[in-house]
């Protein structure tokens, strides 16, 4: 992994394209100094774009990308997992049954997705995050993707909403984690 100025690694982290390889491609053409990018299943494409990181979804070909993973970055461990495959269960919301399975896998960063609502959150020091879709949001949710700075030892998420990103969208103009407005909420 290379180190961006000022020891900032920046994470562009998708979800649920569903066929919207198009999508992913702008992502990378705005972002295109970003460390890593994380896609948390439902490409459902035959030809995945390479220069992503994917974990199976539900609607994936089989066999083609892990269910789960994980993959470091410095200090930091992720957690990815798209999600389906977890018991949903009233008893124990899906964020504390996330944020144990990370625990358990010594990570400090869950990525996933499955229900195309965004979530940036934080159970037991763990980070929860779903990027939502960049195809169709659920349920009122918006369409966007989540950029994470790793500055220092803060953890800097933001969502970027994608009706606003689309339309300000030059293929020319390049983010820079420099350039980048900030998070919409407390870094740790």
């Amino acid at each position: 992994m290379r180190t961006m100025e000022g020891d900032k690694e920046q994470i562009i982290i998708a979800s649920d394209s569903h066929r919207r390889n198009d999508r992913l491609a702008m992502i990378r053409k705005a972002y295109p100094d970003a460390d890593l990018y994380l896609h948390a299943g439902d490409y459902t494409v035959k030809d995945p774009d390479q220069d992503w990181i994917y974990v199976q979804g539900n609607n994936d070909p089989a066999g083609e990308e892990p269910e789960s993973r994980v993959v470091p970055v410095g200090e930091h461990r992720i957690y990815m997992v798209h999600s389906h495959q977890c018991k949903r269960s009233r008893k124990c919301p899906l964020h504390l049954r996330l944020a144990e399975e990370a625990r358990e896998k010594g990570c400090d960063i869950v990525v996933y997705g499955h229900s195309h609502l965004p979530a940036i959150d934080e159970v037991d020091g763990v980070l929860i995050l779903n990027p939502g879709s960049v195809q169709r949001a659920g349920r009122g949710a918006r369409k966007g993707f989540i950029v994470l700075t790793l500055d220092g030892g803060k953890l800097l998420p933001q969502f970027v909403d994608w009706e606003a990103f689309e339309k300000n969208f030059k293929p020319e103009k390049t983010i820079k984690p420099e350039n980048d407005p900030g998070p919409t909420s407390e870094g740790r």
